[in-house]
C-alpha cells in the first residue's frame, strides 16, 4: 500500500483578532490589534503615554487615551473645575472660570467645656475647623489655650494635647475638618474663671488670605481650681 500523506493548505482571508494567521503571511494577528490605555486611578479615562496592543481589554486599561492626571481619579474630561491649581478637566488650564481666593482656616465650632476642673485635671473639647477660603492650601495644626478675654494673646496658657496638638489634612475651599481631644490643664495654671480659645493653623503652616480670625473662644467659662 502506497504512503499517504496530507498537507495542510492554509487559505489566506482577510486578518481579525483571533491569535490565527488568517491572512497566511506567518504572522498573528498583526495590524488588527486595538490599543489599550493604562487607567490607573480608575476614573475610566487611559493614560496615552502606557499602553498594551490586545484583542481583548487588559484588565486596568481603557480604550480612552485623554486622561490629563492618570493618579488622580478626580481630574479626567468634563470633571468639574475647582480651586485647586489643578486642571481638572483636563482641557490645558487650570481654575478657569473660577474666582479663587487663598485658603482661609477658621474655628467654626467649640464645645463640650466642662463647668470647672482642678489643675493638672483633664477635659475633652469638640471642635470644627473650616476653610472658608478657595484654594487648599496645605496640612495645619489646631492649638488649645486658655484665655481671660475673647483673644488670643500672650497671657493665654496653652492646654496640652497630644502630639501638641490636632493634626488638620488640607482642605478644600468650604470643606470642615472636626476633631475630639483631651486636654490637661497644666499643674501651675492660676486658679479662675477661662475661656477655652481654639485656634487653627496655630504654627501659620497655611499663608491665608486673612490670618486674624483663626481663633475662637468658648461659649461659657471652666473653673480652674486648685
Amino acid at each position: 500500500m502506497a504512503d499517504t500523506q496530507c498537507t495542510i493548505v492554509c487559505v489566506p482571508s482577510d486578518e481579525i483578532c483571533d491569535g490565527l494567521d488568517n491572512d497566511c503571511d506567518g504572522q498573528v494577528d498583526e495590524g488588527v490589534k486595538n490599543t489599550y490605555y493604562k487607567d490607573a486611578d480608575g476614573d475610566g479615562y487611559g493614560d496615552l503615554a502606557d499602553t498594551v496592543l490586545s484583542c481583548d481589554v487588559p484588565p486596568g486599561y481603557v480604550l480612552d487615551d485623554t486622561d490629563c492626571d492618570d493618579s488622580d481619579a478626580q481630574a479626567y474630561p468634563g470633571a468639574d473645575e475647582v480651586c485647586d491649581g489643578l486642571d481638572n478637566d483636563c482641557d490645558g488650564s487650570s481654575d478657569e472660570d473660577l474666582t479663587c481666593d487663598d485658603p482661609d482656616l477658621i474655628v467654626t465650632y467649640v464645645g463640650n467645656v466642662p463647668a470647672g476642673k482642678k489643675r493638672g485635671g483633664k477635659f475633652t473639647i469638640k471642635e470644627r475647623v473650616t476653610n472658608e477660603g478657595g484654594y487648599a492650601g496645605s496640612s495645619s495644626i489646631v492649638r488649645y489655650y486658655l484665655s481671660k478675654n475673647k483673644t488670643r494673646d500672650s497671657k493665654d496658657k496653652r492646654l496640652k494635647a497630644s502630639r501638641g496638638g490636632r493634626l488638620v489634612s488640607a482642605l478644600a475651599g468650604g470643606e470642615s475638618s472636626s476633631g475630639k481631644v483631651k486636654l490637661a490643664i497644666p499643674e501651675k495654671t492660676k486658679p479662675g474663671r477661662y475661656y477655652v480659645l481654639v485656634c487653627a493653623d496655630d504654627r501659620d503652616n497655611v499663608s491665608e488670605s486673612d490670618e486674624s480670625n483663626n481663633c475662637k473662644r468658648s461659649r461659657k467659662r471652666i473653673r480652674i481650681k486648685k
